[in-house]
């Protein structure tokens, strides 16, 4: 700080002082404690870079790390930085009796710092210890002396290691997560007796990023009675390989107890998971999702030179032929599909219809054609991506604890969930017109369209196949049903009954105590994980991606010609006539 008073000759006597800091006193003005005292005239005609070398002279500071700050005279406002001629002629201006200047020095910041993991240590939260602790390591960027004080202004990579420095002091260190995880385990099995939880780690005492956790709900691990599907298993692994998917399903086919065929699993169709499941589960029943094989018919075509409006038209037969209860329905979408593009309709011949069309496989898919409750899962705990591994665990636990709590108290209006409730109530607004003639007690022949279908109420099925299929009674079974005044809702399957719901959710996820939980140092039951360190992993420096990339094809812009203004065509295919 440097108090200069005015005298007749216009000299300035200047009291520098440095080495010390600005403190903010509790009737709000700025003082400066600590430091050293250097004091010297000034001409008040000098410019700044004279200014600045007699100061750094004085002060024994470099010119390239020193920050010079003052104040304005009768003003309560913080300290104003100095770095041009333009701000050393304000300074003389606004000041003319007295004026204190703060003189800072940055350390020598020649070292660079490098986007390593760091091992584990204590460090400062506070903003100076963030920063000390940067320039303590090397990194590929320098930090310039105006980063100091009140006046910070990173550059953008230096603000994004800054930002996982205090995410890392927030969350804990990443290698340090991984050795309470056994313990972590163990806790989970204690309190929910039933629950299957387990870490596997290779022998580099690395944990392989294996993590299983499977939570039983009353062994109703079906859809739900809102049509939605349990989460009630999920693992933590590298990547989508076929070591890793056998790992987990054959953890997962233990936790199950199966022992049986009557299990669907509907699975995107990545090819390690088609493999994976026919090798750990054998003849089980595996349906692909409508939307990724939709997805790959349009990569199949791409090289057809279709446009955009003849894909689009080829969704709707596809979509016909893999909701099909009905051969004759399959056979009039496939020729459908024909029509468009012949190499689409030999693409799926070769796959499998058992696979993805209802009529063709032999057991219910209660209308789940997709596997887009994934994606709604990824997006559920969004927010848990970027935690350590145990806080991202604990994370899923506590929101998996809470969504089924809350459904456990909701409360139905109906003996069904609320999407099946409009499912049903669409299905008896659709049956108005349909005239039956009754045969016996259960057995009925409907009229309407250009076919007559058999509904047996007593097995609950109707020759249309939606009955078998969906688990809710067909437009058919419904003119049946409302005519006769039996009550729909007697004729849902029991998974979409409130007494299936309530069985569900009885008990739910039981609470964890973590009080107890061992530190990291000095505890010996954390010796089984003491050495258990993270997986090793390729990561790219610098910010990663946060937008997620969609399993299914987005809807893009329609196509626009530039000549006549039409969609489907673009101005070199415009047949249009040209204005003369």
């Amino acid at each position: 700080m440097c108090r200069m008073s005015s005298t007749s000759t216009k000299s300035l006597m200047c009291y520098c002082f440095f080495g010390g800091r600005v403190a903010l006193s509790p009737n709000g003005t700025y003082t400066y404690e600590g430091g050293s005292t250097e004091e010297f005239l000034i001409n008040p005609l000098m410019n700044y870079d004279l200014f600045a070398n007699e100061v750094c002279d004085h002060t024994k500071i470099g010119k390239d790390r020193i920050v010079i700050r003052y104040s304005i005279q009768n003003h309560q406002c913080p300290p104003i930085i100095m770095r041009t001629e333009i701000d050393y002629n304000n300074f003389i201006h606004f000041n003319e009796d007295a004026v204190d200047i703060y003189v800072f020095e940055i350390g020598n910041c020649s070292d660079y710092i490098h986007a390593t993991i760091r091992s584990s240590q204590t460090v400062d939260p506070s903003a100076n210890g963030v920063l000390n602790q940067s320039r303590s390591q090397t990194i590929s960027w320098q930090l310039p002396p105006k980063f100091i004080a009140y006046d910070i202004e990173f550059p953008y990579k230096q603000a994004w290691r800054a930002k996982e420095l205090v995410k890392e002091l927030i969350n804990g260190h990443v290698g340090d997560s991984y050795k309470q995880l056994p313990w972590y385990c163990e806790r989970i099995k204690e309190s929910n007796h039933e629950s299957v939880a387990k870490v596997t780690w290779d022998e580099q005492n690395r944990m392989g990023s294996k993590v299983l956790f499977y939570l039983p709900l009353q062994q109703m691990l079906i859809m739900a009675c809102f049509q939605w599907l349990l989460a009630f298993g999920f693992a933590v692994v590298v990547g989508e390989s076929y070591r890793d998917w056998h790992w987990f399903l054959t953890n997962l086919m233990f936790a199950l107890e199966y022992q049986h065929d009557d299990l669907i699993i509907v699975f995107n169709r990545h090819q390690n998971i088609i493999s994976t499941v026919g090798d750990v589960f054998g003849s089980v029943l595996h349906a692909h999702c409508f939307l990724h094989l939709e997805q790959n018919v349009l990569a199949h075509i791409r090289g057809d030179r279709l446009g955009p409006c003849m894909k689009d038209d080829l969704k709707t037969p596809l979509w016909k032929t893999t909701c099909a209860r009905l051969g004759v329905d399959y056979d009039r979408g496939l020729n459908e599909v024909n029509c468009i593009s012949s190499n689409a309709y030999s693409y799926l011949i070769d796959q499998k219809p058992e696979h993805w069309v209802v009529s063709k496989f032999p057991q219910r898919r209660f209308n789940l054609m997709n596997s887009n409750h994934v994606e709604s899962f990824n997006s559920w705990i969004r927010e848990a991506h970027d935690m350590s591994i145990l806080t991202m665990i604990d994370t899923i636990r506590m929101k998996m604890m809470k969504l089924l709590d809350n459904r456990r108290k909701c409360e139905w209006k109906c003996p069904v969930g609320p999407l099946i409730d409009e499912d049903l109530q669409a299905k008896l607004d659709q049956s108005v017109g349909l005239t039956y003639t009754q045969s016996s007690t259960t057995e009925y022949e409907v009229r309407g369209g250009e076919v007559n279908h058999y509904v047996n109420t007593q097995t609950r099925s109707c020759t249309c196949m939606d009955w078998h299929h969906s688990g809710l009674s067909c437009v058919h079974g419904c003119a049946v049903l409302k005519r006769q005044n039996l009550d729909p809702y007697s004729y849902v399957d029991d998974y979409f009954k409130r007494e299936a719901q309530e069985k569900i959710c009885s008990e739910g996820i039981r609470p964890m105590a973590t009080w107890d939980m061992p530190s990291l140092t000095g505890d010996e039951f954390l010796e089984q994980g003491a050495e258990l360190r993270p997986p090793i992993t390729r990561v790219c420096p610098g910010r990663r991606k946060k937008r997620h990339i969609e399993s299914q094809d987005l809807e893009n812009r329609p196509l626009h010609c530039g000549r006549c203004g039409l969609v489907c065509h673009n101005h070199a295919m415009c047949m249009a006539a040209l204005n003369q």
